[in-house]
């Protein structure tokens, strides 16, 4: 409880994506947003802290954590105290907990309450990136959660928290009556949903027993109406951890993982179950598979442009585990008198493995196999910091970016070389990697033809100053080699990305939409939000509906008419998934039940 951040902080490990956002996150017993807790059977409190700098990695940086409880605020200090500055939240009496370079922060302790007192606890923190000792509105990205306690057998009403880029949004929560009712009790949320082919949908559910340990079932819903209300069956599964399921026709595929530390990329197990829904009152469990090394989680329509330990899906009943370089070993636990965090190994020091996928074959639904596991060398100086990243699929090929460092220009400004490295995947017993292609940029998507590819980049500005220019082009591949075929300046750099049906999707200040019919002549459309809406990370494309992540929940946006968005419809909620069928999307929101949307309307 007396740990110091500030010596956290500066003992970071280096391991971001080049496009990502400055990324703070705070959880309560591993959970983000709210955490309601009755005295009886789940006193204890454990708060950690994340960060991902992103493009800002080595910034300049003041960082906030910020509390209010029982009606007074509170900021931490340094020295691991906390001060009481008052019933009004005052700013000019806070003080940065760290001011200095920004660094990657993995999940971290900084907090343990065995018995908090009965009441609701919020806290904030914060990255502020104009480092001059004050909290600084226009630069502030943060994350809140709230803790309520309940006394044994009692039920505390439910308050919302979330992302916001200003103060204002920060303040906004003080009001738990402006937030909406949850639709189910606050011990319960919906984590997946996955809909199969009888007309009947899969929702993961969880009721979080403490922080590490949940108590996850499968509610089997009609695709209709898919409300508990409806659930022809429920089945409990007896395992503490599922991060996400897939479906193939009437078949799932339920994802866990057992790893004492999950920051360890070689040290885990992942168990791959398959169950079937074919007679929705009545599933049954059929074979499983382990796979060891690794901790692996499903992604969103293999789309995700930064990732790791990921699982792809293709024809249905092949699915792919993608992983990268890391060292064996695994991170201490915090100990009294020890370091939290284990150095990283130095060369020599122990084996370091390659990047590479496994490819597992579920044609046999009772007895899924590992048809082959190819591993990728991708040389260079490119360590454990770095490897293979935004792994997606198209047709039988398999795509993946990775960098090199090369040597730093005349003014000691760092450069790095791109590659877009490819997998054959015809013959799946015996996958074949292809010649790496050098491109200008991570890569974020193909055309059908696979004949463009098309990257985000960036490039200084001019020969002497560290100002970077980001870009996003159009690649032509010929005979392993590439030629850009266009370019866009962008005006900074992309929250997120996603190629969906003919367009690129960026998140810069809002949304700027690229048309991509004519990859040697490339059209842009910018569309800028309001001020209180220029957060938003894009989730995923589909019809031309964009759904998009904001400081105020999910939004949906008509993308029709390229050249002017229209908001088509908002919830006040979160999700990080979306699944399909036919012209519907269905959003898992956690205590908020399941967003269904028409992409028709």
């Amino acid at each position: 409880m007396k740990k110091t951040l500030c010596i956290l902080i500066l003992a970071l490990m280096i391991s971001t994506g080049a496009y990502a956002a400055v990324e703070p996150v705070i959880t309560v017993n591993g959970i983000r947003g709210t955490v309601n807790l009755i005295g009886a059977v789940n006193p204890a409190v454990t708060v950690n802290i994340r960060v991902s700098p992103g493009e800002k990695e080595g910034a300049d940086a003041d960082c906030w954590l910020v509390g209010n409880a029982f009606g007074r605020w509170y900021y931490y200090t340094p020295d691991a105290q906390w001060t009481d500055i008052g019933e009004t939240l005052d700013v000019a009496k806070l003080r940065p907990v760290y001011q200095g370079k920004l660094f990657t922060l993995p999940q971290t302790d900084i907090l343990y309450i065995p018995q908090p007192a009965a009441g609701n606890y919020t806290l904030y923190f914060g990255i502020d990136l104009n480092m001059n000792g004050k909290l600084d509105a226009d630069s502030l990205v943060f994350e809140a959660v709230s803790v309520v306690v309940s006394e044994s057998g009692k039920r505390s009403d439910f308050i919302t928290a979330g992302w916001s880029a200003g103060l204002d949004k920060m303040l906004s929560f003080e009001d738990p009556t402006s937030q909406p009712a949850p639709k189910y009790p606050h011990d319960e949320k919906i984590t997946d949903f996955v809909p199969l082919a009888n007309g009947y949908g899969v929702q993961l559910t969880v009721v979080q027993l403490s922080a590490n340990e949940g108590r996850y079932s499968l509610r089997t819903v009609p695709l209709s109406y898919p409300e508990k209300s409806n659930a022809v069956s429920e089945t409990s599964l007896g395992v503490s951890s599922y991060p996400g399921v897939i479906a193939n026709g009437n078949l799932i595929y339920l994802i866990s993982n057992e790893s004492e530390y999950r920051t360890d990329y070689a040290g885990g197990k992942c168990r791959i179950q398959v169950m079937d829904f074919s007679e929705p009152e009545s599933p049954l469990t059929r074979g499983s598979i382990d796979i060891v090394g690794n901790y692996y989680a499903p992604i969103q329509g293999g789309k995700s442009y930064h990732n790791e330990g990921h699982i792809l899906q293709m024809n249905g009943s092949t699915l792919i585990l993608t992983y990268r370089p890391g060292y064996y070993g695994s991170m201490k636990n915090y100990d009294a008198g020890k370091d939290l965090f284990a150095s990283p190994p130095k060369s020599g020091e122990s084996p370091k493995p390659q990047g590479g996928v496994k490819i597992v074959d579920f044609s046999d639904a009772d007895h899924p196999k590992l048809l082959s596991e190819l591993s990728i060398d991708i040389g260079g100086n490119s360590d454990y910091a770095l490897g293979s990243e935004g792994y997606f699929l198209n047709g039988k090929l398999l795509y993946f970016s990775y960098k090199n460092i090369i040597e730093a220009d005349l003014n000691k400004r760092p450069q790095s070389k791109y590659y877009l490295g490819r997998i054959d995947l015809s013959n799946t017993s015996e996958p074949l990697r292809l010649a790496s292609i050098n491109i200008p940029g991570g890569c974020i998507g193909m055309d059908s033809s696979g004949k463009y590819a098309f990257t985000l980049g960036a490039e200084w500005r001019n020969d002497t100053d560290w100002y970077l220019s980001y870009t996003f082009n159009s690649v032509r591949l010929d005979n392993d080699k590439a030629f850009l075929a266009d370019h866009l300046t962008l005006r900074n750099s992309a929250v997120s990305a996603v190629v969906s049906e003919g367009f690129a999707y960026l998140s810069i200040e809002g949304i700027t939409i690229v048309d991509l019919s004519n990859p040697e002549k490339l059209k842009v459309y910018e569309n800028s939000f309001p001020v209180t809406d220029t957060w938003l990370s894009i989730l995923d494309v589909k019809n031309r509906k964009i759904f998009v992540s904001t400081s105020d929940g999910m939004s949906c946006y008509d993308a029709s008419d390229p050249a002017k968005l229209l908001l088509n419809e908002s919830v006040e909620h979160y999700g990080n998934k979306i699944a399909y069928s036919g012209n519907t999307a269905y959003l898992p929101m956690g205590y908020y039940g399941t967003w269904v949307k028409n992409l028709n309307n």
